[in-house]
């Protein structure tokens, strides 16, 4: 698989993860420190997977 493909599907992954962790936010939101956690989690994950995005036109495709 070439670099390009291997960047969208791990992007495609990671968005997937975010939306079932967002889906099981109230599951987190038993306490406080849950649902921050799985906020920064997910956030994380959105901007991770948005960079990976960027990754082709990084090497001119």
């Amino acid at each position: 698989m070439d670099p390009v493909g291997l960047a969208e599907t791990a992007s495609v992954g990671l968005c997937s993860v975010a939306v079932l962790l967002w889906m099981s936010i109230g599951t987190f939101s038993r306490t406080e420190a849950g649902e921050v956690l799985a906020q920064r989690v997910i956030a994380a994950l959105c901007i991770v997977s948005a960079a990976l995005l960027f990754f082709p036109t990084l090497h001119g495709r």
